[in-house]
């Protein structure tokens, strides 16, 4: 039971590190999750060892296949990649678990335990696997738990009825099948920590610093939430205060940024390495909004954008929109929305309510810049949503990754007031896909996924 309740929640917090932070991606789990154990104590021999065991080890191999492809895979094989690995694992282990159901006279000690051992899986992902392990590595440790469980349960159970020479045979595959799950996640957790030069893990997740040299001789400092770069810097004196990433000069934050005009008042949702302080000038003042402490504390030791600025840089640590919300109005001339957490969707922060009170913090001819660049949701169709329902002028700059600039590929939505505000920058979004309305109440993810 507790390799079960781990194998649940370790699944769970990769889906939502991937995807979203989202009631549907935990009741799915849940509901395979309680399915098993249904199907296990329902009927005994629905869990047969022939049909489970060879179907689990097939969807655990999986399973290291699709961490290895990481947030690239679509989401529909994240989540059937997933799912299969966690319902037939639970399968197996749920399925010994009954059979070693003791005579009814015992019952009550055996489920007592069971619930404790539930309770312990809980205890490790959520307690123990954060202070021992750097890196997620709760799901690596489900799933060898999992199947070392099951093959020594099925190696006992063929001494007693299985000759010498096929039991021989049943060891050599319960042990390759092992080895090539040991060693296909050993070399996945190996490819995450290689070059890390400092990792932070705390509730908001895992933070890596790596430094990367480059052909020209040159070298970069990157900063990595989950599998996802946050920002980086070029490591050289004359190149390290140029914005990168997904805030060059020719993104649709960055056109707005260069333009020129008097000091300006800029607030930022979501700090990563602070590349958007490249922009300050002298009497600017940018003011972000950071969750994580830890990525604060790595912005200010491992990168220079922000004490490089020569204006007046502010961090303010805390929820962006709950910190917005409890501030006086700022009149910001810029509004920028930058806040991710690996690949996962923050949908609070881009919901009606949210854009409202972000509208009520902006200068009358301020612009709300929002980073839609994700891989598996169409966040711009929110964004038309709320331009519409407030009347907002909106317009859409999609910047090409660039690798001698420093560039990734960006999605960037301006929003504002006036058309003016905008003239010159960007083109108006394609309305060849309905729009989808978020509110607090009502935040549809699966309508948007691509």
């Amino acid at each position: 039971s507790a390799a079960g309740s781990l194998l649940l929640l370790a699944v769970t917090e990769a889906l939502s590190l991937d995807l979203s932070v989202t009631p549907v991606l935990w009741v799915l789990p849940l509901l395979l999750y309680l399915l098993t154990y249904v199907i296990c104590f329902g009927d005994p021999r629905w869990a047969d060892r022939r049909v489970f065991g060879p179907l689990g080890g097939l969807a655990m191999v999986g399973l290291v296949v699709l961490l290895h492809r990481g947030y690239a895979a679509h989401w529909l094989t994240q989540v059937g990649g997933y799912g299969a690995a966690l319902f037939l694992g639970c399968m197996m282990v749920h399925g010994e678990l009954v059979r070693a159901r003791p005579h009814p006279a015992h019952l009550t000690g055996y489920y007592l335990w069971s619930s404790f051992g539930g309770a312990l899986g809980g205890l490790f992902a959520a307690v123990v696997a954060p202070l021992i392990f750097p890196l997620h590595l709760e799901l690596h440790v489900a799933v060898l738990l999992c199947w070392a469980l099951y093959a020594v349960a099925w190696l006992r159970e063929r001494r007693r009825h299985a000759p010498f020479a096929s039991l021989s045979g049943a060891r050599a595959l319960a042990v390759t099948l092992g080895v090539v799950l040991a060693v296909g996640l050993g070399a996945d957790a190996w490819r995450r920590i290689r070059g890390g030069a400092e990792l932070y893990r705390s509730f908001f997740g895992v933070l890596q610093v790596k430094r990367y040299p480059l052909p020209s001789g040159r070298a970069v400092v990157n900063l990595l939430d989950g599998r996802i770069s946050h920002g980086f810097q070029y490591a050289d004196d004359d190149r390290r205060r140029e914005p990168t990433a997904y805030f060059v000069r020719h993104s649709g934050v960055g056109k707005v940024l260069s333009r020129p005009g008097p000091p300006r008042h800029v607030g930022v949702v979501g700090l990563g390495v602070g590349t958007l302080a490249a922009y300050c000038r002298p009497g600017d003042t940018f003011r972000f909004y950071e969750i994580n402490p830890d990525v604060e504390r790595v912005a200010r030791t491992r990168f220079t954008f922000l004490g490089d600025a020569p204006g007046e840089v502010e961090v303010v640590i805390g929820d962006g929109r709950l910190s917005l919300a409890a501030e006086a109005p700022r009149a910001y001339d810029v509004l920028v929305l930058d806040a991710f957490s690996g690949d996962a969707i923050p949908t609070h922060l881009l919901t009606h309510e949210a854009v409202s009170l972000y509208l009520g913090h902006l200068a009358p001819g301020g612009v709300l810049a929002v980073n839609v660049s994700n891989l598996h949701a169409d966040l711009a169709r929110v964004v038309r949503a709320h331009a519409a329902s407030f009347g907002l002028t909106v317009r859409r700059v999609r910047a090409k990754a660039k690798s001698p600039l420093g560039a990734y590929f960006s999605d960037w939505m301006l929003l504002a007031r006036e058309a003016a505000t905008l003239e010159g920058i960007g083109e108006p979004p394609e309305a060849d896909t309905p729009v989808v309305a978020w509110t607090d109440d009502h935040a549809p993810l699966l309508a948007i996924l691509r």
